[in-house]
Parts: C-alpha cells; sequence; structure tokens
C-alpha cells in the first residue's frame, strides 16, 4: 500500500468514527480529494502494507512494516507527525506480526510474537509503556497460538491453546485475572474450535468445534460456560458437518454444511436445534461429502 493509499485509510478511519459512509459526492469529514501521502512508512517503493485501522477516539491504529522492524504496531492522529511506530515489541527476531487489531474498552487489542512467547493477545493504550501482553497462554516460541478476536456483550472472546488442553474458546475483560478459557469443550489435549469461524450475531457467538462423538458441528454461547453448547448435530453421529462460511443477517446466522445426505448446503439458524435448517440446496445429491 502507497503512502497516497496510507493516508486515504487513516483518513477514512477517522472520519467513519463520526459519520457513516454513504453513496454521496461530498467528501466524509476529514477526507482530502486527491489523496495525498500521509507517510512514508516504508521509504522506497516496496511499501508498508499497512493494515486494520480501528478507531480509538482521534487515533488510528494500524500494523505495518517500515522495511527495518518488521510488521509492527503503529498509531496515527492524520497528520505525518503524529504517525509513529508505537513499540518494537520484537527487537530481536525482527517482526511481532502484528494482526487481528480489534477496539475494546478504550484500547487497542491485538495478536502479536515477541519472538520469545508465540502469539499472544497484547493490548495498548497508544504509548511504548501502556502496550502489554494481557496473559501469557502457553509458554515458549508455540505458547499461546491467539485467533479470532471478536468482542461481544462488554467482554473479548478468541481462540487460543494454552498447550495443557489444546485449542479453545476464551474469553477476557481485558485484565490478568479476567482472561481465561470459556468451555474446555473437547477435554484434554485435543483442540475443538475451528480457526476463523468465530462470529458474533446479536447476543451469542458462533463457530465450528469439533468432538470426538460428534465431530466439526455448529456451536454457540451466550458468553457463559453453562450458555456454550452444540446447536445441532447437522451430521448425525461422529461425522463432520464442516459448518463454515458463517455470516450473520441481521440476528440470523447462515453457513454451509453438509448433512450426509447432501454435499453442500447453505443453512440457517437462530441458535436453537429446531430453528437450524437448511435454507437451499447449493449443490444438489451428494457425490462427495466433502467438495
Amino acid at each position: 500500500m502507497s503512502p497516497r493509499t496510507l493516508r486515504s485509510a487513516v483518513a477514512l478511519a477517522l472520519a467513519l468514527g463520526s459519520a457513516r459512509a454513504s453513496a454521496q459526492a461530498t467528501p466524509l469529514p476529514g477526507c482530502s480529494f486527491p489523496p495525498a501521502a500521509l507517510a512514508d512508512v516504508a521509504p522506497g517503493t516496496k511499501g508498508s502494507a499497512p493494515g486494520g485501522f480501528p478507531r480509538l477516539g482521534g487515533t488510528v491504529y494500524f500494523a505495518a512494516d517500515d522495511g527495518t522492524h518488521g510488521v509492527e504496531l503503529w498509531t496515527s492522529d492524520g497528520t505525518p507527525g503524529g504517525t509513529r511506530m508505537v513499540r518494537d515489541l520484537n527487537p530481536d527476531s525482527g517482526s511481532a506480526r502484528v494482526r487481528g487489531l480489534t477496539a475494546f474498552q478504550g484500547k487497542a487489542y491485538f495478536i502479536a510474537t515477541d519472538g520469545e512467547h508465540g502469539y499472544q493477545l497484547w493490548t495498548s493504550d497508544g504509548s511504548a509503556a501502556g502496550t502489554r501482553v494481557v496473559r501469557e497462554l502457553g509458554s515458549g516460541i508455540e505458547g499461546g497460538n491467539v485467533d479470532d478476536l471478536t468482542v461481544m456483550g462488554g467482554r473479548l472472546y478468541f481462540s487460543a491453546s494454552d498447550h495443557v488442553l489444546g485449542k479453545e474458546l476464551w474469553t477476557s475483560d481485558g485484565t490478568l485475572e479476567g482472561t481465561r478459557m470459556l468451555k474446555d469443550i473437547n477435554p484434554g489435549a485435543d483442540s475443538s474450535i475451528s480457526t476463523g469461524s468465530l462470529l458474533a450475531v446479536g447476543a451469542r457467538l458462533y463457530f465450528s468445534a469439533y468432538t470426538d462423538d460428534a465431530g466439526f458441528e455448529l456451536w454457540t454461547s451466550d458468553g457463559s460456560e453453562a450458555g456454550t453448547r452444540r446447536v445441532k448435530d447437522v451430521f448425525p453421529g461422529p461425522d463432520s458437518a464442516n459448518p463454515e462460511q458463517l455470516t450473520a443477517v441481521g440476528t440470523t446466522l447462515y453457513f454451509t454444511a453438509t448433512n450426509g445426505t447432501r454435499a453442500l448446503e447453505v443453512w440457517k439458524s437462530d441458535g436453537t436445534e429446531a430453528g437450524t435448517v437448511p435454507v437451499s440446496d447449493a449443490i444438489g445429491a451428494m457425490k462427495n461429502p466433502y467438495p
């Protein structure tokens, strides 16, 4: 991404904090046309590949590679002088590989590695001193394995592994004490949750998870251990329905899955077993249950 594009992205993110985008000819407040370079994060022609752009107050957070420090956390107030790297999280190995930037409780939360503790959950208030690991999950370079940062109902949810119980659903209120595994869905060292499937729909989370008795099926959670349950065994028995492409339309969840008699169908769910039904036959009679 060029400096010109970076300026446009930051300006748009700042503008969207106070105005929603709409189809109109009038530029949003804070957006200049034509776009102009905000900051040359990575001098030269290679580009810094900025990404993320959650807005917190008058500051936009993003991940970028300046060509020297690797992919690190940056902030911008929309001016060249106010665009800077927050902290070099991985000074020895070269890149923290910052990703998953999410606004939560007035701070930025993200996934990164310092080169010694694997991919952990981090938070930042925009200062170097205020950028820290929320809670170390697991130990060593393979620790954490955090993914899927999702905000729902005043808490942050994500998938992670502490290398004792496998990759499961976790939750955090932003504190060390308030960061915990929500439920050990697939008991023991094996993992359950399917990376990339976590989605908030209204006051519920939906995701794909594995258990030995039912394979990969659709699960939901209201944020409590007791309220974290399988929605329906779409493909009855130990075979997997493999729910994918989870998408929210209003308060209804849509996803693709197989029930064993059809190769692939579009399903919808309201979070109940009775309300989880096929919408349309996307492929037809089953020739291969895993197209």
